[in-house]
């Protein structure tokens, strides 16, 4: 078995934002964008979908077609993943795997973070998720206690401890792009949730989309939050038109 996950992790705890490209920006405001893309806490790019239910256990298996992050030896990244957050935007744990910095161009990594009282803290493995399989990721307060355990391909990797809700009230799913130029990003998912018995998919799931990226329903699976998605040049490289 290729256990990806299994190695030492790199810890970062930093302010949300302080890492990243200085300038330019994909898609411009002037091109209808609402992001500039370019590192600062608004300039992330984003197509996912997002689903509104009150649950312990938030499910997401990820499938990753592209990813190539030209940047990142300058702070650019791109994140094929899934969070939860609580009633406030602002805050969040997540999941799944990003390319880029702080590694190479072409090699997505899995990782894990939380975003609380304004700190994000970020832990990373070296290990290199494979590529055109879905993997499985996977955020459970099995505990009822505020406490969100990590779990990839079914092994339980790490968790962020007390202080949060029992439950979260969003799921979010999808792309995110942080680069002054756009990178190759393209991914597909398959995605539900629980309250610690059955899976259940996202009934009621919508998608959002910023210009520049793309999203349509997975080919595979097409349930309401099961999406394909990325950036346009993550969809030419691998033949799927915009």
């Amino acid at each position: 078995m290729n256990r990806w996950w299994i190695s030492a992790f790199v810890v970062l705890a930093v302010l949300l934002g302080t890492v990243g490209p200085a300038s330019g920006s994909w898609p411009s405001k002037s091109e209808g964008g609402t992001n500039e893309c370019n590192g600062t806490e608004s300039g992330h790019c984003y197509s996912l979908a997002e689903h509104y239910v009150k649950g312990l256990d938030s499910i997401a298996y990820i499938k990753d077609l592209n990813v190539n992050v030209s940047e990142a030896s300058k702070g650019a990244r791109s994140t094929h993943e899934q969070w939860i957050s609580f009633g406030n935007e602002k805050e969040w744990v997540e999941t799944g795997d990003v390319t880029g910095y702080p590694f190479d161009c072409c090699n997505p990594h899995p990782f894990y973070a939380e975003k609380k009282a304004g700190v994000y803290k970020e832990e990373l493995s070296p290990g290199i998720v494979p590529a055109g399989v879905y993997n499985h990721y996977e955020l459970y307060d099995s505990e009822h206690n505020g406490s969100w355990h990590v779990i990839w391909n079914g092994t339980d990797v790490g968790h962020y401890g007390g202080g949060w809700p029992e439950k979260y009230t969003e799921q979010n799913a999808g792309v995110e792009a942080v680069s002054t130029s756009e990178p190759g990003s393209l991914e597909r998912q398959e995605v539900a949730w629980s309250n610690g018995g059955e899976w259940f998919p996202w009934t009621g799931a919508t998608w959002a989309a910023e210009p520049g990226l793309c999203i349509k329903s997975n080919p595979e699976s097409g349930a309401a939050g099961n999406i394909q998605a990325g950036t346009k040049r993550g969809a030419h490289e691998t033949g799927w038109s915009c």
